[in-house]
């Protein structure tokens, strides 16, 4: 019996009726009218129903499954109440709404494209006839890697969301406190594998410095952490003179040495790709109109210029975080 606190006031079936309201899509909605009393918990029926109804509900909220999960429901609950009201941007119900309006928005297309049905491949894309090109999420230009790697480390603790006016503090910032943004969907429509590359000169594509992405059960759509998670894992591999000079005159062009003094000393950081990231800010994926194989599609990274007081603050935070507290 629930506390007269969570009783519901209201006639059962005015509540009823606005359960129904609510679109399925509205995955934040439908889990606080959940959580108000028992009452409304049993409308969302038996644990099968549930489950589906969960499912679909992630699904078209644009949250997907990781490898380690096996229940929608408790994706669904994990998000909000961990995420569900966070302050960023591109993140909490701000992210769900952008999500939810994106994977509509590809349900629309020329072909059907569902996200309970199998992803999206290149067997159904024409762009002439009217299919959607993959549009990147839009999280991944307001995610940035450590500038410095930690040995060790979990992998949702070397990639953080950028302040971007949020105010969240830096040692809150690490994506693994941030479930909705890890777990969305990578690309509207929803794919199983992706070609990420990095321009060289002229636009050539640095081979030994791509990345590929691919689900072994390809039954749901990569997320944002399987994209992360491939970047990240050849971020420290060491660069030839040959590759660093391609990417510096390619998509990393922005990196701009003030002085050739201070050349020679910032051509020691570019021995990686942490390198290169920690001085750039990554603007996001873009598809690049290729498809290496019927389920891969290419994408390039895209990259600015960081401005010097946010490389300043960010490599101060990172200090912080690692030899103090921000208490």
């Amino acid at each position: 019996m629930d506390p007269p606190s969570l009783q519901p006031r209201l006639p059962l079936e005015l509540l009823m009726i606005v359960k129904e309201s609510i679109p399925i899509s509205d995955l934040r909605t439908h889990v606080c009218f959940y959580n108000t009393c028992r009452a409304f918990a049993s409308w969302y029926g038996s644990t099968g129903e549930q489950a589906d109804f969960w499912r679909r509900s992630c699904l078209l909220a644009g949250l997907t499954f990781t490898g380690r999960d096996s229940s929608y429901k408790d994706i669904a609950f994990e998000c909000i109440s961990q995420d569900g009201f966070c302050s960023h941007p591109s993140c909490g119900g701000s992210q769900l709404e952008w999500n939810a309006k994106q994977v509509a928005i590809a349900m629309q297309c020329k072909g059907g494209w569902d996200p309970e049905e199998a992803p999206w491949h290149s067997a159904t894309w024409d762009n002439e006839s009217g299919f959607p090109t993959p549009k990147p999420n839009r999280i991944f230009a307001h995610l940035a890697f450590r500038k410095s790697r930690r040995t060790g480390s979990n992998k949702l603790d070397d990639v953080f969301l950028r302040n971007d006016a949020a105010n969240i503090p830096y040692d809150k910032r690490a994506l693994r406190y941030h479930p909705i943004a890890w777990r969305s969907i990578a690309t509207f429509p929803g794919l199983v594998a992706m070609k990420l590359s990095y321009p060289g000169e002229a636009g050539r594509v640095i081979n030994e410095a791509t990345d590929y992405v691919s689900m072994k059960a390809k039954t749901t759509p990569l997320n944002v952490l399987s994209v992360v998670d491939s970047i990240r894992r050849g971020l420290d591999d060491g660069l030839e003179v040959s590759q660093l000079c391609e990417l510096l005159d390619g998509c990393f062009a922005c990196v701009q040495p003030p002085t050739p003094v201070v050349f020679v000393d910032e051509l020691k950081k570019f021995q990686t790709l942490r390198g290169l990231w920690a001085v750039s800010r990554w603007d996001g994926l873009e598809f690049d109109g290729t498809w290496e194989f019927p389920e891969e599609a290419g994408f390039i990274h895209r990259f600015s210029r960081l401005r010097e007081d946010t490389f300043a603050r960010e490599q101060q935070e990172e200090d912080i975080l690692d030899h103090g507290d921000f208490s």
